[in-house]
């Protein structure tokens, strides 16, 4: 079942959904898709700053291969109509703290899991450990893919 504006107070992607969406790659149902569109227009949709770390840190290693130089894909990255920045808060540090013991042990993961809850926000991610914890009711998550060229 798809998803609506009207259950979620915006959209959280994760670090691939941020790299996907900036590559033109992104997919998901067509009708997420939409609310996806619907979000971005309002403003509604936001990255972890942690995500930007975790890119810089993709490239350095070059496990990730832009098409300009890095401070340049950032600023196009998240110029007006792109996501919002959410920084890490005390509320949302402690957030990681009450996570389940069995939740999974990226600290990038976990930091995203509770800026979703402390935001109110359904998480964008094909990451299959974060859809299983989603399942439990921790937060709310939206499957996204990255279209392969064939």
């Amino acid at each position: 079942m798809a998803l609506t504006q009207d259950s979620t107070s915006g959209w959280l992607l994760d670090t691939h959904a941020l790299i996907w969406l900036r590559a033109g790659t992104l997919t998901a149902k067509p009708d997420d898709l939409e609310v996806l569109r619907l979000a971005a227009k309002a403003g509604a949709w936001f990255i972890c700053s942690f995500s930007l770390s975790e890119i810089a840190y993709a490239v350095s290693r070059k496990r990730l291969l832009l098409d300009r130089p890095l401070p340049d894909w950032f600023h196009a990255a998240l110029r007006h109509p792109g996501p919002g920045t959410l920084d890490i808060t005390p509320e949302v540090a402690a957030a990681t703290a009450a996570l389940p013991a069995t939740f999974h042990g990226d600290p990038g993961d976990r930091i995203l899991a509770a800026t979703a809850i402390v935001h109110n926000l359904t998480i964008c991610t094909h990451d299959d450990l974060m859809l299983k914890f989603s399942k439990q009711g921790l937060y709310r998550t939206l499957k996204v893919s990255e279209i392969k060229e064939p």
